[in-house]
């Protein structure tokens, strides 16, 4: 059985507090989203460092015996701003258009 969980919304101090609670629920997989924009948020600029640590929360679900499903987008749908797409894609890339009601 399987449960969601969005590591960028949950500090990583509770990571695995949080996992091993869906585990007692009786979960044995995740699944998670990975939002481009935090990870990327100027072209070229990676940040994988505290509640953006993808690795830890990753390893953390591992050493737990969860299976994690992971949603890499890049448009996670997650009730973020562009879908988690970083803003800098309209602004580097003009041509770019988002939908609209417009054909």
């Amino acid at each position: 059985m399987s449960g969601s969980i969005h590591y960028f919304r949950v500090p990583n101090q509770f990571w695995y507090d949080r996992l091993y609670k869906m585990k007692m629920a009786g979960l044995n997989a995740i699944q998670t989203y990975v939002e481009w924009n935090h990870h990327e948020p100027e072209p070229g600029v990676y940040n994988f460092d505290g509640d953006y640590d993808l690795p830890k929360f990753l390893k953390t679900a591992h050493d737990l015996g969860l299976v994690v499903v992971l949603r890499s987008g890049p448009f996670i749908d997650a009730e973020r701003d562009m879908g988690g797409l970083p803003y800098w894609l309209l602004r580097n890339n003009p041509d770019i258009k988002l939908r609209s009601f417009d054909s």
